[in-house]
């Protein structure tokens, strides 16, 4: 009798942490679920748009909106029902098949009705939008409407889930990439974790997307001058700078122009100071906070411009006149 009453008070003693074993893997489990389902959907939604700027690119109609955007006007329903009617008698050259080019059609006619609701919210706009091209003025109007309507494709991805909660769903818009050709997004998500208990807080997911103009093949950026060029006709060595900086660089991804920001302790950063923009800002700097890998500097705002950049590409002639180049650029070359 004593031996099993032994056997029974280690069992006792044993199962509350096999319990809360079982309780955290679980909930890592389903948050490594949501996680991977919430990037494919995320990633859907970009390329869906990047076939949606080809269309408007195509048909031309990337000005118009462009132009009602920066005017802070609205389309009439006139000019909406022509552009409908222009894009129910396209004809190839899509080389998609018919229900890809109807699900295209469908997210188009989306795009319009949400630039109706979303223009008028719009305050300011770049200078640089009046010359900026077709391709490139819708990315530009995309980063007007582009939060509704990745939010709602993203939603339409995920309710069949039960544990995703829209109003949990934020889109922040980050920087422009290779002379406003392409875009980036961030998909913030607050993921609460199914089983409700105090030490399983609420985590944050958040997944960068970029976005670029779809023209008929998938591009990869790989660091030359964007766009369909021969290599004999680059006759000139091109060179990436910022706004604000005051040098260039000869790679693309320079982690001083092209770092990723992660979230972090604010505590753990003892050696590390505050972002001074974001202080002039007023942001609340919390207990997570945002950093580069390299960087000393903490944010409170994960779009802060001190972490994303706007980058151009000019000819190294140019650039060598007022700038010099990147130490971490020279020394990657001698490396």
């Amino acid at each position: 009798m004593r031996k099993k009453a032994s056997v029974t008070i280690e069992a006792a003693l044993i199962m509350p942490f096999v319990l809360y074993s079982i309780i955290v893997l679980y909930g890592l489990m389903s948050y490594l679920h949501f996680d991977y389902q919430l990037s494919r959907a995320a990633t859907t939604a970009a390329l869906d748009f990047s076939y949606d700027s080809y269309l408007l690119n195509h048909l031309q109609a990337a000005d118009i909106l462009a132009h009602y955007t920066y005017q802070r006007q609205s389309l009439k329903p006139a000019e909406i029902t022509a552009l409908q009617q222009k894009l129910g008698n396209l004809q190839p050259p899509l080389a998609f098949d018919l229900t890809a080019r109807e699900g295209m059609l469908k997210d188009f006619r989306e795009i319009l009705e949400l630039s109706q609701s979303m223009i008028g919210k719009i305050a300011k706009l770049p200078e640089e939008l009046p010359g900026i091209g077709r391709s490139e003025a819708t990315i530009f109007v995309s980063r007007m409407i582009f939060g509704k309507y990745f939010k709602h494709k993203i939603s339409q991805s995920l309710k069949q889930y039960l544990d995703f909660n829209e109003s949990r769903l934020q889109i922040k818009a980050g920087q422009y990439l290779y002379d406003f050709k392409a875009s980036v997004f961030y998909v913030v998500y607050s993921y609460q974790f199914p089983l409700r208990f105090p030490f399983l807080k609420d985590a944050q997911i958040v997944q960068p997307i970029y976005i670029e103009s779809y023209v008929g093949n998938i591009r990869r950026y790989q660091g030359q001058k964007y766009g369909k060029k021969e290599k004999e006709k680059m006759a000139e060595e091109m060179v990436y700078i910022t706004e604000k900086g005051k040098v260039y660089h000869t790679d693309a991804k320079c982690f001083v122009i092209y770092a990723e920001p992660k979230q972090v302790e604010k505590n753990g950063l003892k050696s590390c100071k505050p972002c001074e923009i974001c202080q002039k800002k007023g942001k609340n700097f919390g207990s997570q906070v945002y950093k580069t890998d390299k960087s000393k500097i903490f944010h409170a705002d994960l779009t802060c411009s001190a972490i994303h950049h706007q980058i151009r590409e000019i000819p190294l002639a140019e650039a060598e006149k007022e700038r010099e180049k990147c130490k971490h650029c020279r020394k990657q070359e001698e490396d």
